[in-house]
Formats: structure tokens, sequence, C-alpha cells
């Protein structure tokens, strides 16, 4: 039987200065990038509003999308 996977995405932040967010998670000792499934009725960008906020407490005001 074939595994089914719901679409999922990982937000790249870069800001003026060409720094990249990356978070800490302590549950496994390592750096992420934030990432998370998309829920029904969820655009990529709004599951990436959520997760930056859900993850690391962030806002995004995002300016542009790419590879939706």
């Amino acid at each position: 039987m074939l595994k089914t996977y719901r679409k999922a995405i990982v937000a790249i932040i870069i800001n003026s200065d060409k720094n990249i967010l990356i978070g800490y998670s302590p549950r496994d000792a390592s750096y992420k990038l934030p990432q998370g499934g998309v829920e029904i009725g969820e655009t990529p960008i709004q599951t990436a509003k959520r997760e930056l906020f859900e993850e690391l407490h962030y806002n995004l005001a995002a300016k542009k999308s790419l590879f939706c």
C-alpha cells in the first residue's frame, strides 16, 4: 500500500542584510528552517505565517513568495 503525504512548506526568510532566519529545536538539539504541513483550506503563505508564529513567535508580513 502506498503512503500518502500531505503538502508541506519550508519557509526561507531573508532580510535586507541577506541574513537567513533559522530556529533552534531543543527537542533534537538542531537548527532548522521553519516548516510544517499545509492544513485543509490554507494557502502556502498562510501555512508559512502560521508555522513561523507557532515555532518562533514571529509575525510574518510576507512581501514575496517564490515557488508556491
